[in-house]
Formats: C-alpha cells, structure tokens, sequence
C-alpha cells in the first residue's frame, strides 16, 4: 500500500468512527426526571347529622296546665304539661325516699328522669306535734334551715339555701313536698328555681281527711 492510499483509509476510518459516535448519542434519549408523588389531599370529615339524644334546654318551664291527684296522700297539685306521674303504692315512713321510692307519689320530666322531679307524700302524725315533726323531716331532708311558708292555708315551713323542700302540717297530718334538679344540668336552677317551686306550692290541694293509707289492691 502506497503513502497515498494508506492516508485515505485513515480517513475514512476516522469518519466511520465519528458518524457512528453521533448516531449512539443521538439514540439514547435522556432519562426522564420521575415528578414528585402529589399527595391526595385529605377529605374533611363531614360532622354528623345524627340527632342528638341529650333534650334541649327551655328558657321557660311548659305551663302548670294538668293536676295530680293522691288518695293515698291526701294531696292534689298542678304539674308542667308533658311530663310523667308515678302513684304511691304503700304508705309513707319516716325519711325521704329516693326517686320513684314506691311511698311516695313522683311527678318528673320523663327526658330527664331522676334529674328533674316533684316528689310528694304525707304521713299521720300521732303523738308527735307538728314543730317537732316538721323539724325532723327537715333535718332527715338534709334542709337544716328554715323560713315560714303557707300552703293551702296551712302553716309550715320551707328550706332555704337551695333546699327546696315544704314542709306543712295540717288535720293532724305532716306533707312533704319536694323538687329536685340534679346538679348535672345547672341550666335546671335558672328554670325550676324557688320562684318556679312556690308558683307550684300555690296549686297545692291538702285533703287530710280524703286519705287512704293503704294502696287499692289491684284488679284481678
């Protein structure tokens, strides 16, 4: 091979090698950058359209608009409309029974029960007089403090400092009349307050000599 023909393989060598070099770049294409995961944004939960189980809270209690009558007590008084009545089934005892004790006739919000309720029975007095009763019921009723108060005509007594408890003796006879708001719901006091218990109290019927100590026997 002479000088000249060794020269033009060299550059046809070197053009085969730089056509060859571009194709090779040119076919691999540039890797593509991954774009960042775009996170689902989360979905508000939405509030619960369920009712709610808790009663709402009057401003003003319903209307004194029915009556409860006792024959086993000797006691008739008016009661908030709506509401539920329970009747004594046995005789009365010394002390204060708890909600729905069967001695005593029960006048409650049946929304609320245990919460908000009248409660109401009587009991002979016998050989005791009618101060010294009344200041045991006081005393068993946790109201150790007292003013005057009138019910029916009768003369008795009423707790003070938040004890709404009356207490009145007539036709030898003691009544205990009580409200009580469960300290649960303070909104109760604002509603079913003294004034609310007196306007009660001033509905009251005592009729001593209409009372049967013994509860009817039930219907076969």
């Amino acid at each position: 091979m002479n000088r000249v023909s060794f020269i033009m393989l060299v550059s046809i060598l070197l053009v085969v090698a730089v056509v060859a070099g571009c194709s090779t770049a040119t076919s691999v294409a540039p890797s593509q950058a991954i774009a960042p995961s775009q996170a689902v944004p989360s979905q508000a939960v939405a509030p619960s359209t369920a009712p709610s189980t808790t009663p709402a809270s009057p401003s003003v209690a319903p209307a004194l608009s029915d009556t409860f009558t006792s024959t086993l007590h000797g006691i008739s008084i008016s009661y908030p409309e709506g509401w539920t009545t329970q009747a004594a089934t046995q005789a009365a005892t010394a002390g204060d029974g708890g909600f729905l004790d069967p001695s005593g006739d029960f006048i409650y919000d049946a929304s609320r029960p245990a919460h908000l309720f009248l409660a109401m029975r009587s009991q002979p007095l016998g050989s005791t007089s009618a101060d010294q009763w009344a200041a045991d019921q006081a005393t068993l009723g946790e109201c150790p403090q007292t003013a005057p108060i009138t019910i029916d005509g009768a003369a008795g007594v009423i707790g003070t400092e938040g004890c709404n408890l009356a207490l009145v003796t007539t036709g030898g006879r003691g009544y205990a009349i009580r409200l009580y708001t469960s300290g649960d719901e303070g909104w109760l006091d604002s509603v079913y307050n003294r004034d609310w218990f007196e306007k009660v109290l001033a509905t009251v019927k005592l009729e001593p000599g209409a009372v049967v100590d013994t509860a009817p026997s039930p219907s076969p």
